[in-house]
């Protein structure tokens, strides 16, 4: 039982994070949808940036979102992953995620 706790804490601290970038984004947008050079003074990830000295790019990455329904639907698929799969695998799935969005880029 105090594991779950743990993990809903753990959850939450993670939603309120991703939710208060987002409108710190969304407001300094003007309450639209932030654009390339936006998201990058942000800490988008971008490859000629994230290989000459600012590899935190791929961290930062995983807290931008394009609009509301986008932070949404990640925060919703990571409660069902972490609800199906347990929470230690939704953070896996999470991370390797991001690992892979910088590999590919």
């Amino acid at each position: 039982m105090q594991r779950v706790a743990v993990y809903r804490t753990v959850y939450g601290v993670f939603a309120i994070l991703n939710i208060a970038i987002f409108t710190s984004l969304w407001v300094q947008s003007r309450y639209g949808s932030p654009d390339n050079m936006r998201l990058l003074d942000w800490g988008a990830n971008y490859v000629p940036l994230t290989l000459t000295g600012e590899p935190w790019r791929l961290f930062t990455d995983a807290f931008l979102h394009a609009n509301w329904i986008h932070l949404l639907a990640n925060l919703y698929m990571f409660v069902l992953l972490g609800g199906t799969h347990g929470w230690s695998m939704a953070v896996c799935l999470d991370l390797r995620a991001v690992r892979a969005r910088g590999q590919s880029v």
